[in-house]
């Protein structure tokens, strides 16, 4: 069932029906609202929306780069009542949201690799760029740590106590952000890894890639990680965008398909 559409056109800063491409999309639940907010990366910039009534609540603009020929926002992080965004220039955006007020109060610009993705993991902000390195902020965007992967990161997620890293060549590798150490890594996929999810009830997590396959995984929690493929199959003939559990049992999971305007549902029976 189909709640609430936001109309393609909002997505543009100029209000044309002009084609936007999407670059991320993510629910954020936050401190002072009951229902979460809808937050929408493009190459046109990010907006957030209310998921109720389905109205923009705040336009953050792509910043202007005249020596940058690919512009995008990536990246979408929240905790407490706060949402931090990326960006092609290396800019971390962070916007506080009271009710259905949103404002930009601060930013962080410093270094200008572009951003891939970004995830709270415990109470700091861990950032990916696109050189490989993993960014670690406290609250007030002060640096803690720059490590250096060597990896070609597309997409991070918290797991446990670690951090999972999807990559353009289909591996996930995990890391302790402490110890600045790599901990395992699987050959998870022959093309690049395009989304991740982690189910905490049954300790499972799941990824996609542009091969077409999803997979499922579970992990058990050991002093470092000890993975086994539990799921695999795939959407033939197309490469998956993105999927996600659909409750915290990871009893049930969506996937979307590039340029494919149906959603696939799969029930994991076990």
């Amino acid at each position: 069932m189909v709640h609430n559409i936001v109309p393609a056109k909002d997505l543009n800063s100029l209000k044309s029906n002009k084609k936007v491409e999407v670059m991320q999309v993510k629910f954020c639940s936050l401190k002072s609202r009951t229902t979460p907010v809808l937050v929408i990366c493009t190459v046109a910039g990010a907006s957030i929306w209310n998921t109720v009534t389905t109205t923009m609540m705040y336009w953050l603009s792509v910043p202007e780069e005249k020596t940058t020929l690919w512009k995008y926002t990536k990246g979408i992080a929240c905790i407490e009542d706060e949402i931090f965004i990326g960006c092609h220039a290396g800019t971390i955006f962070r916007l506080s949201i009271k009710n259905d007020s949103a404002k930009l109060t601060g930013s962080w610009d410093e270094y200008k690799e572009p951003v891939v993705d970004m995830v709270i993991f415990r109470n700091w902000l861990v950032v990916a760029d696109m050189k490989g390195d993993l960014l670690v902020f406290d609250s007030e965007l002060h640096c803690l740590k720059n490590i250096y992967t060597g990896l070609s990161i597309n997409r991070i997620i918290s797991v446990n106590n670690w951090l999972a890293c999807g990559t353009i060549i289909g591996q996930v590798v995990f890391y302790d952000i402490e110890k600045e150490a790599m901990l395992a890594e699987i050959n998870a996929h022959s093309q690049p890894i395009t989304d991740l999810d982690y189910s905490a009830g049954e300790s499972l997590f799941l990824s996609t890639s542009e091969d077409s396959f999803v997979r499922v995984w579970k992990l058990e929690n050991h002093t470092t990680p000890k993975v086994s493929c539990c799921f695999s199959t795939s959407v033939e003939n197309v490469p998956i965008a993105g999927g996600c559990f659909t409750d915290a049992q990871g009893s049930s999971f969506l996937l979307s398909g590039y340029d494919y305007s149906v959603m696939f549902y799969f029930r994991l029976v076990q």
